[in-house]
């Protein structure tokens, strides 16, 4: 793969190189909110993943993220090399998982949740 990945450091552009690639590897070993791999999968990108425990909670049940085990070199390469063999899979990966950050991380969901959250904060400090 050394003639196909090419490590391009911090960059402005990144919608747009994401909109360019083939699949997205993430080799987080510990992640809170894994943000790039989300923007990766809205991008409809198929996806390549290490595991960590958060990572279910963006895929509870890995059917729209390929997942290895953490530090797994060869078992991501695998994944990758399966995916680029595979276009029509890794089409529906990708579109499961663009559907998938639609519905679930799409930012009038998250402004409501949070004001719901904010707003039962504040009446909770109210009644102390």
């Amino acid at each position: 793969l050394e003639d196909q990945v090419v490590s391009l450091g911090v960059r402005k552009d990144v919608k747009e190189l994401l909109e360019k690639a083939d699949v997205f590897l993430f080799t987080s070993s510990s992640e809170g909110f894994p943000v790039a791999l989300i923007e990766a999968m809205a991008i409809g990108l198929p996806c390549v993943s290490y595991e960590f425990p958060s990572l279910k909670e963006i895929d509870n049940d890995f059917s729209r993220i390929e997942v290895v085990p953490q530090g797994n070199i060869d078992g991501a390469v695998q994944k990758i090399i399966y995916l680029s063999k595979h276009p029509e899979e890794a089409e529906l990966l990708g579109t499961k998982a663009s559907q998938h950050v639609s519905a679930k991380f799409a930012s009038d969901i998250n402004a409501k949740l949070w004001i719901e959250f904010l707003s039962d904060l504040n009446t909770s400090k109210q009644k102390l």
